[in-house]
């Protein structure tokens, strides 16, 4: 978000980088259709790693408000889908996610959104390529990245995915 900084999960990120002049192109989509942003979430460092203590070193994992103390909110979009799971008058969220390469020839989805909604119960959507530009997006693998989104429920995902 223009005039915040980032860190990517990453505190020497965060220090190193000044802050964003201008929001990426899906939160000034958002932004232009009347969306209200309350706030910014944390990822895994750089969107890796699906567990917490893979690559939550130098920024804390965000609490798993449906967990047992133990369970981790999952992969790199999980701060987005800690807070619906923490906030009930949230009524989105979005992240990214990533495809990883298992092969040459095999191409395997890195779960990022996917994983955190079913750990808060919530619903998801990991579109296809290209459905939005993530121009203004942190990269992982530009190739492979999409925008997605949570909702609470199938009424509410319905009118998101329509304006998404």
């Amino acid at each position: 978000m223009a005039s915040l900084k980032t860190g990517c999960g990453n505190r020497a990120y965060y220090q190193l980088y000044a802050p964003a002049s201008v929001n990426s192109y899906p939160v000034q989509r958002l932004v232009d259709m009347g969306a209200i942003i309350v706030g910014k979430t944390l990822t895994s460092q750089f969107a890796n790693g699906e567990t917490s203590t893979a690559d939550w070193v130098y920024q804390f994992c965000p609490f798993n408000p449906r967990g047992d103390g133990y369970q981790d909110p999952s992969s790199s979009s999980s701060g987005s889908g800690a807070s619906m799971g923490a906030y009930n008058w949230l009524d989105y969220a979005i992240g990214t996610d990533t495809g990883t390469s298992k092969s040459r020839t095999l191409l395997t989805s890195g779960g990022s959104i996917r994983g955190p909604a079913g750990q808060q119960g919530l619903f998801r959507i990991r579109p296809p390529h290209g459905s939005i530009s993530l121009t203004g997006v942190m990269p992982l693998a530009s190739p492979l990245d999409t925008g997605g989104f949570f909702a609470r429920d199938a009424k509410m995902f319905n009118i998101f995915a329509n304006a998404w």
